[in-house]
């Protein structure tokens, strides 16, 4: 997992080759002018999806798990409230839906933080994640990058 602030994305471009052209997609695109849902990029390697909603709460958000996509969560309005426990710690499965590539699991996130406007967070499949905890409305775009 990285917590970081999306003027320190040249930071981690390395990390995965798709990286620099999803961090390029979050910097240039007016996320304002962009509705709700599924935003291309690159086919079914590197896609957006934009999302605007109310959070559900720490009591209501869900450890979920991805296979086969790295997860950047880029808080574009407001903050989001986010959970994380490493997925090998995690021992409690619910359901895994291979279609929609995501898994639940209803042990407790090990520790919550607050992603800010402006900042994003990666999620590996080796990270168990919360996303949606925060009691308020959010801006979000969530990256998806093919493993």
């Amino acid at each position: 997992m990285i917590v970081d602030h999306i003027d320190n994305c040249r930071l981690y471009q390395t990390a995965h080759p798709l990286f620099p052209a999803a961090f390029a997609c979050l910097l240039e695109t007016d996320w304002s002018q962009v509705n709700n849902g599924r935003f291309e990029i690159s086919g079914e390697d590197l896609f957006a999806i934009v999302d605007r909603r109310s959070g559900k709460g720490i009591d209501n958000a869900r450890l979920e798990v991805h296979r086969q996509y790295i997860d950047i969560q880029f808080l574009v309005h407001r903050s989001d409230v986010m959970g994380y426990r490493p997925l090998s710690d995690c021992h409690r499965p619910e359901t895994f839906d291979t279609g929609r590539d995501v898994g639940f699991f209803a042990d407790p996130p090990a520790s919550w933080f607050s992603v800010n406007e402006g900042c994003f967070a990666i999620f590996y499949p080796t990270d168990a994640h919360a996303p949606m905890g925060t009691d308020s409305d959010f801006h979000k775009v969530v990256v998806k990058v093919r493993v």
